[in-house]
This record gives structure tokens, sequence and C-alpha cells, in this order.
């Protein structure tokens, strides 16, 4: 598939080449601050092995892409887990690595960016995430591009030696601005130029229609960060 262009970023595959930057920002502390699931160093080769998992598992229930800047740096990841094709959603997590780009719009735009590819090429039809309840600059940029808390999930994770609560997230199709819906390829009445049916499954990113596994991405990545 190609790249998924952005005002401001372009969302591509991750290459072995990445695993250095991507080291670097999970052993970060300040990148790690609202990242249940980090708690300890990450070798070279930990994070090389991450890279291959998320490649590997492309398009069979979860994307992952390097989130890269309009100098061509790569400035952080984010990703789609746990989708479900037939009940349509799935869950998001992204994170900027390089504090300079930080607040300064990159992540929003990656954001919009997923969501245009989760609600058009995908045809998905809900994305969720969840938030530490204390990242209050995360929440401001899902709120701003349309995401809405669900609930309290209540001590959901313990980090600093205290239990944090976690806001569950969402926005639907209809309601996020970036996005118009595609007319149908076929000529209104369920069938295409050619006369035949129109595969109603949901597309797996690859023009194919088929429907996709649901497969687990790794913790590390479910966690929602900004």
């Amino acid at each position: 598939m190609p790249n998924l262009k952005g005002e401001k970023v372009t969302l591509r595959a991750l290459e072995p080449s990445d695993a250095a930057a991507a080291q670097a920002w999970i052993n970060d502390p300040e990148f790690c601050r609202y990242l249940r699931d980090i708690s300890f160093p990450f070798s070279l080769r930990a994070e090389q092995e991450w890279i291959e998992s998320q490649v590997a598992a492309d398009g069979e229930g979860s994307y992952t892409f390097g989130i890269e800047a309009e100098d061509r740096a790569l400035i952080g990841t984010i990703g789609l887990h746990r989708i479900s094709y037939k009940d349509g959603h799935a869950g998001m997590g992204v994170g900027i690595g390089v504090p300079e780009y930080r607040g300064r719009g990159y992540g929003t735009d990656a954001i919009s960016t997923l969501l245009r590819f989760c609600f058009g090429d995908l045809r998905l039809h809900k994305v969720w995430l969840e938030v530490d309840c204390g990242n209050d600059r995360a929440i401001r940029c899902y709120e701003r591009i349309g995401f809405r808390r669900e609930g309290v999930m209540r001590d959901h994770s313990y980090k600093d030696k205290r239990y944090r609560d976690y806001y569950l997230m969402s926005i639907l199709d209809r309601e996020f601005k970036g996005w118009r819906p595609k007319p149908a390829a076929g000529n209104g009445n369920g069938k295409a130029a050619n006369g035949k049916k129109v595969n109603g499954g949901k597309a797996d990113g690859q023009g194919n229609g088929r429907k996709g596994k649901t497969t687990r991405v790794p913790a590390r990545r479910s966690s929602p960060r900004k």
C-alpha cells in the first residue's frame, strides 16, 4: 500500500533502520511517562524484534506506521490494533518520540491522516483509545479531533508506586470532520458497472475485500501516546 500523506506528516512502513531511533524514544523517561507497559530499558535487538513483529502483523489485525515529518525525519509511531472487521472498530496508539516536534501539530495531523485511512480505505465505523487521565496534552489533542470520553477505567495501571485511572475515548466516522464518505463504486443498486454484485465484506487495506484476522498487537503499542 502507498504511504499515507497528511498536511505535515507522512505515515510510512517501519524499516529495520528505524530501530535505533525507536530505541532512544522508548528509553526516554519523558516519552514513557504515560505508557503503562514500559517499566524497564529496551535493547536495540529488542526494538528490532518489535519492528519485525509489527511488519509481519500489518494487515492481519493491526497496522503500524512510522511518522515522518516534512524534513523526512522519523519522529514517532502510530498504529491500529485489535481491528475487528466484523464489528467495524479498532484501537489506536500514537507517540511523538522527538521532543522538538511535540506540541506543534504533528501528532494531530498523524491521527487525522490515520483516521482518514480507517474510515475510508478500511471502512471502519469506530476508532477507540485508552489514555491516562493525567495526560492533559494528549486528551486535548484527541478532543480537538473529535474523540469523546466513553468512561473511566479505574485503577487501570500501576506506575510510579500508585494506581492510575484511564479514559476510554472513541470517535465514530460521522464525528470526524476530516473525512467524507467516498461514493460507492456501483450504480446504486448494489452492483458494479459490470453488473456483478458488489462485495460487502470489510476491506483489509489491500483492495481484496476479505475480512482480516484479529491478532493482538504486543501491548507496548496498545497504549495511546502523544
